[in-house]
């Protein structure tokens, strides 16, 4: 409501000094007043324009040029509301500009002193004073001037006071507020400053291998800062006081935990020496930072909904005490790339931020118990042996110190729940480390024990860098937004039983993190992957249960690793190598995918082999819970000995299948007895000898099929007999009579002989090459109707469907004379032969003939 309300009355008086322009109010005359007016008169007309030093000059209209004023002193300029394109002021002293709309030209103040701006509208133009000193630049209104509404250059001991400066909402803005640069003792004091890139702004040099800089000594107090980019920035600017200021960046100090500006309300850059202290600072992306600045004092600030509260970034020797840092995102963080410097925390009080205090890198500084994160101590220890840190820590840190206990805290809220750098042999046991930024975080340290922890909801659960020999094992790592275990440059560590689920990646090896053991963690339901390993060989990845991650494994130029004895189960990707979508980018991953045989490789859930052999070459018969088959990954990755059921699960049953053979054949397995695993199926092949036949199966005494081969399930102990049997000679037929005279009427009965093949057999009779319907036993009677000649043949079937056919009898059917003779045939039989009775009608007949022959000669 305040910064509307002074935003309304400054446009308020903006307009009403236009107004006035625009109505050309001509001001009432005093006595003792030297008028001028815009054609360059003056009333009264005997003084000349600033010919003479103790004067007052009046404007009586406004005046479409700018009032030089040069070399006099002690005179006062009241502009009376009117206009005046600018003041160039050079070498003057003891001059007041009052009352006066400067528009186009500005004031620019060169080499004077003692100069007083007030009550001024001055823009597009600005306030530069240059070379200027003692000067006094209060209660204007200096705006819209594009580049810098007020700009002092080497100008020292000015005070800038009570002004409104900037832009205006929704009119424009200007790039600078106030800039100073190699200036010194200078007062920016109780001004509003708005709507600028850059509000305040003091810059000088500072000699190398020096800190103290030619911009120095300034004071800049109580001032109104809001809607910028950058609120007080000092650049290489030293022993400058702050105090009790108000930066604010945005209206909804909202905006400032989100991140979404990226605003600094106090930065310094290579600034040392300065106190910094009473301000509030709101709503920022960097509410108070520092960088490569020291030895300044930081004391009883309030920084409040600032995505960073106070972030110092390798700045060192610098004091932060009594500050209120709250309900910013991060508290405070400090950083460093350096080794060995300090930095002094007392008595500051972090509270309501997402991440309430941390240090980044390997930043030693004197951090001690008078500072609290949410009303708990932070621990901060440095050079310690032989402690362990009380249970009513709110942060705990720890370098370069050794045989340290961390246990049974509640760690929330912080860059990092717990920091340990250059330290070894410290144990981390049985804490709840939540809704940090980093878990557990390792820097440069060795030796030290991480387990039986609650690691979860932090952006990183544990992260190691650069840290080796140390381990982590039995620790419960869920649901931390990055990696649930990180390493990077990091070697020879062990993760061992820990629990690592519903993190983005479940254990992640980067950039050289080799010779690390990984084993028989269950490591479920993360987001990317299980396992990710870049860039980093001879890791020993055993024992894990690695499932429903998007990737099992995945690999980055990552070759020779042991990967075995793993659970692959449902993954979307068992493996994924990033060679196999960017090969311009990535060479291949090649690794160890079994531990040899019998020990087996890993356990693939989309695996489709079968396990119905053993041995090294799997060419044995009997199971041995190993694959038959490889399971390829790519063509440089293959798992030899895939495991048929997951590694460390209680072995299904086993049952035993005994196969025999009745002589004339063997079978493949060869008879003997085999363990299989419960359930499986086997494979019986049946193998005859030469002249014998597979008959069929005998599972368990019952006949069961002649397939070949046989399929057996093991579903408990069985046993398989082959039954062969010798090979009968080919089947063959023959019927008698082949061959037969007869009468219409008569009949000839006609017998068959079959041999060899499989009994039972099967006849059929056939009556000129169709099969007679009924005739279907080893004999048949044929009698025919019909005089002609009829053709008869046999086709017998054994019992596997072998046919033999006989050869074809030819019957002659007479038809009998009328009043002839009858002789009765009853067809042929062992006892009364036909052929005998034919013959003798046949020598009677002859002889008859003969005999009558005789008869007629003698006659």
């Amino acid at each position: 409501m305040e910064k509307k309300t002074a935003s309304a009355i400054m446009l308020t008086l903006l307009l009403t000094s236009m107004l006035t322009l625009a109505f050309n109010i001509q001001p009432v005359k005093a006595s003792g007043t030297v008028y001028i007016r815009a054609n360059g008169s003056i009333d009264p007309p005997t003084t000349p324009i600033f010919t003479a030093d103790n004067i007052t000059y009046t404007l009586a209209d406004s005046i479409n040029n700018s009032l030089i004023v040069v070399q006099r002193s002690n005179i006062v300029i009241d502009g009376n509301g009117c206009v005046v394109q600018g003041f160039p002021l050079t070498n003057i002293s003891n001059v007041t500009i009052k009352n006066t709309i400067i528009l186009g030209g500005g004031v620019y103040i060169n080499s004077a002193s003692y100069v007083v701006l007030s009550g001024n509208i001055i823009t597009r133009g600005g306030v530069v004073l240059e070379l200027s000193s003692n000067n006094t630049i209060t209660e204007n209104i200096i705006i819209l001037n594009t580049n810098w509404n007020v700009y002092l250059t080497e100008s020292s001991g000015n005070t800038i006071s009570q002004n409104y400066i900037g832009g205006i909402e929704g009119v424009g803005i200007s790039q600078y507020g106030i800039e100073t640069y190699r200036s010194s003792n200078n007062m920016v004091i109780q001004n509003k400053v708005t709507q600028c890139v850059r509000a305040i702004r003091m810059e000088g040099v500072i000699p190398p291998g020096e800190l103290q800089s030619d911009a120095s000594n300034n004071t800049i107090i109580e001032n109104n800062i809001e809607h910028y980019e950058w609120g007080i920035s000092l650049y290489c600017s030293s022993n400058n006081t702050i105090v009790r200021n108000n930066i604010t960046c945005l209206s909804d100090p909202r905006l400032g935990l989100l991140g979404s500006s990226e605003s600094s309300g106090i930065s310094l850059y290579r600034s040392h020496f300065n106190s910094i202290a009473q301000n509030i600072i709101e709503s920022n992306y960097e509410g108070l930072k520092l960088v490569d600045s020291h030895f300044n004092n930081i004391s009883q600030n309030n920084a409040r909904y600032n995505t960073y509260g106070i972030l110092l970034e390798s700045s060192t020797f610098n004091m932060l005490c009594r500050n209120i840092i709250t309900r910013n995102y991060y508290g405070i963080l400090v950083q460093s790339h350096w080794h060995g410097y300090i930095n002094t925390l007392r008595y500051n009080n972090m509270t309501e931020n997402r991440y309430n205090f941390g240090v980044g890198y390997w930043h030693f500084q004197d951090v001690d118990e008078t500072n609290t994160v949410d009303g708990k101590p932070v621990y901060y220890w440095v050079n310690r042996r032989d402690a362990q840190i009380p249970p009513d820590a709110g942060y705990v840190a720890i370098i370069n110190s050794t045989n340290i206990k961390v246990e049974g805290l509640d760690l929330k809220n912080n860059y990092q729940g717990i920091f340990i750098a250059y330290s070894n042999n410290v144990t981390i046991n049985q804490n709840n480390i939540t809704d940090n930024q980093y878990g557990v975080q390792l820097e440069l340290s060795f030796n030290n024990t991480v387990s039986g922890n609650n690691i979860a909801n932090n952006n990183y659960g544990i992260y190691s860098y650069e840290s080796s020999n140390n381990s982590i094992f039995r620790n419960n790592i869920t649901n931390n937004n990055q990696n649930g275990i990180g390493l990077t440059h990091s070697s020879n560590n062990s993760i061992v039983g820990n629990n690592i689920t519903n993190n983005n990646v479940g254990i992640s090896l980067d950039y050289s993190s080799n010779y690390n053991r990984i084993s028989e963690n269950n490591i479920t339901n993360n987001g990317w992957c299980g396992i990710s390993l870049y860039y980093s060989s001879n890791n020993s990845i055993s024992g894990n249960n690695i499932t429903n991650n998007s990737d099992g494994i995945a690999l980055g130029e990552s070759s020779d690793n042991t990967i075995y004895h793993n659970n692959f189960k449902n993954n979307t990707k068992q493996v994924y190598d990033l060679s196999w979508d960017y090969p311009q980018y990535y060479l291949p991953s090649i690794n160890v995918w079994d531990d040899g045989y019998p020990s087996g490789g890993n356990y693939w859930s989309d695996y489709v082999g079968v396990d119905i052999r053993s041995g090294s070459n799997q060419d044995l018969p009997g199971s041995d819970g190993i694959g038959d088959t490889p399971h390829i990954i790519d063509a440089n990755n293959v798992d030899h000995y895939p495991l048929m059921n997951p590694y460390g699960a209680p072995p299904p049953p086993a049952y035993s299948l005994t196969i025999t053979a009745t002589v004339g054949g063997t079978t493949d397995p060869a008879a003997g007895t085999y363990t299989y695993t419960g359930n499986s199926t086997v494979q019986v092949t049946a193998i005859p000898e030469a002249n014998y036949l597979f008959e069929y199966w005998e599972l368990d005494s019952v006949n069961v099929d002649s397939a070949n081969p046989y399929s057996v399930l093991m579903d408990k102990n069985h046993a398989l007999k082959a039954v062969f049997s010798l090979i009968p000679p080919p089947l063959s037929a023959s019927i008698s009579p082949l061959s037969a005279s007869i009468l219409v009427g008569q009949s000839v009965t006609f017998t068959s002989t079959a041999s060899g093949g499989y009994t039972p057999y099967s006849f059929q009779w056939y009556l000129n090459g169709n099969p007679v319907s009924g005739a279907t036993s080893n004999t048949w009677a044929f009698t025919p109707a019909t005089s002609g000649i009829y053709y008869v043949h046999l086709k017998v079937t054994d019992a596997k469907a072998n046919t033999a056919q006989s050869d074809t009898a030819r019957i002659a059917v007479a038809t009998v004379p009328v009043g002839g003779y009858s002789i009765p045939i009853q067809g042929y039989s062992a006892a009364k032969p036909l052929i005998p009775y034919l013959t003798l009608i046949a020598v009677l007949t002859i002889v008859f003939t003969i005999t009558k022959r005789k008869t007629r000669k003698t006659k």
